[in-house]
């Protein structure tokens, strides 16, 4: 689990492309940088969006979203080849 200085925690989407997820009054934003779409996370929101399913073939639901590994936020962040 990669934790900023603020304590949230990275989570990753499966797709490429933007995502705005909204709980409650918060609203956090999966931004797409270097073929990683991934937002910060607050530690109490984190099993929220990590249950989040899309659905895909025929109807089968999959999760949207994992915690982001730290060569997933190193690569959001600065690039990578």
């Amino acid at each position: 689990m990669q934790e900023n200085a603020s304590g949230q925690i990275a989570i990753r989407r499966y797709r490429v492309n933007k995502k705005r997820v909204i709980l409650g009054n918060k609203i956090y934003h999966f931004i797409p940088r270097h073929n990683i779409c991934l937002a910060w996370v607050d530690p109490e929101d984190v099993d929220a969006v990590l249950s989040i399913k899309y659905s895909c073939c025929g109807n089968s639901k999959k999760p949207e979203f994992h915690l982001a590994s730290e060569i997933d936020v190193r690569r959001h962040l600065y690039g990578g080849a």
